[in-house]
């Protein structure tokens, strides 16, 4: 997963027990990048970090035609709702459709807040979407077959 939409899953995934396992896991597979970040730490936190920021906004993104306010509105709104998420997902306990609809939230939010909006980058959130789908039509056929009285 790129970088925020990686950050997004490891914050929505963040189980009610078993904290310290999640994160030693966490950190397993971050340990390739800890390699790079050894070998050249200037450009690794250049190209992962750095550039993410100062990116200027192109053609695919909503911030490229909205003007300065309009563009801090709406990621200041965007991050103070993800940031309500992570909040949640810290201190309540959700379950797995809760997840990921906190994750496509997460992620469809960045998109329409971020400096670009590839097409690739739907692939993100559609699978999430469509585990969420798959629990709403299961609720609708369950539903069905319940007697009326």
């Amino acid at each position: 997963m790129k970088l925020l939409p990686g950050l997004f899953a490891v914050m929505c995934c963040l189980p009610a027990t078993g904290r310290a396992r999640y994160a030693a896991a966490v950190l397993v597979g971050l340990a390739p990048c800890f390699w790079f970040l050894a070998d050249a730490p200037a450009d690794f936190v250049g190209n992962i970090f750095v550039f993410n920021l100062v990116r200027p906004p192109d053609s695919t993104s909503i911030i490229a035609a909205l003007p300065p306010m309009g563009a801090f509105a709406l990621r200041s709104a965007a991050a103070l709702i993800i940031a309500g998420i992570g909040i949640a997902t810290l201190v309540g306990r959700v379950d797995l459709r809760q997840r990921c609809a906190f994750l496509v939230i997460s992620i469809v939010l960045a998109l329409l807040s971020g400096p670009v909006s590839h097409n690739n980058y739907m692939l993100w959130w559609l699978p999430l979407f469509c585990v969420l789908l798959a629990f709403h039509l299961a609720s609708l056929r369950d539903a069905s077959r319940t007697p009326c009285a």
